[in-house]
């Protein structure tokens, strides 16, 4: 069929379309012979659109784009991508398992207040501050299957990302006022000491039994906790076998 054909056909259709109501039953039967043979080419597109959480947006973006996100994302849709949006955003891509890395850069000055992030039915609110982050682990915690934006935050905010940090716990009404400096090995023996907190992010000192098991060692040997595998394997444990898993992080 020529290329000129099938515009006489579907310029056809719509006068048809537009002079339907005064047609008679034969004229609507010429019409249903000639939509038959338009060509699939002109058919419209019906496949699903994606989901606007997936686009890429500018900060401080306006426009319609940015009201579909609002809309999809339940929040005001006023068409500014500004630090309500990002949050939203955020959040969203996260209870979802999917990437952050498509958000656009948060200014600075956007650095304060919190975003709400959900976790198996729980929801905890994590620092719009980039900087309290360990980003240098965050393959790690995927690794051992932890929740990595969450770890990321509770790592900086337990050890400041350093693996070989050791927390202290006293007794009540003592302190480390009560203790001479020593080595961990003989710190932890102090009279005012309760228990203590280890490694990147520090596992307490009551899960001996569970931190032997998770990573294979000497039942007793905590030290293996100032290990980054070592700890994380006992955090997922710890997330594993607790009816509240981020409660053990104060969540």
């Amino acid at each position: 069929m020529s290329r000129n054909r099938i515009k006489k056909l579907i310029t056809t259709l719509s006068i048809a379309g537009l002079i339907a109501g005064a047609q008679n039953a034969s004229a609507a039967e010429d019409q249903t012979s000639v939509e038959v043979t338009i060509p699939v080419a002109v058919v419209a597109d019906t496949t699903t659109p994606p989901s606007p959480a997936l686009g890429s947006y500018d900060f401080a973006e306006r426009g319609s784009s940015v009201r579909n996100l609002q809309r999809f994302l339940g929040i005001k849709a006023d068409g500014l991508y500004g630090p309500i949006t990002w949050a939203a955003h955020r959040a969203y891509l996260t209870s979802m398992g999917l990437s952050t890395k498509i958000l656009p850069e948060l200014p600075k000055q956007y650095w304060t207040g919190w975003y709400p992030v959900k976790y198996e039915g729980k929801t905890v609110h994590l620092p719009l501050d980039k900087t309290k982050r360990c980003p240098k682990y965050e393959d790690d915690f995927r690794k051992h299957k932890l929740p990595v934006e969450i770890f990321s935050y509770i790592a900086w905010r337990e050890s400041r990302c350093e693996p070989k940090a050791i927390g202290w716990n006293y007794k009540a009404g003592m302190s480390y006022r009560d203790c001479r400096r020593s080595p961990a090995a003989t710190y932890k023996k102090c009279k005012a000491v309760d228990t203590y907190d280890s490694g990147l992010v520090q596992v307490n000192s009551s899960w001996v039994t569970l931190t032997s098991q998770a990573c294979g060692t000497k039942f007793g040997d905590m030290t293996v906790l100032l290990e980054v595998d070592c700890n994380l394997k006992a955090a997922k444990r710890i997330m594993a076998t607790s009816s509240d898993p981020l409660g053990n992080w104060g969540f």
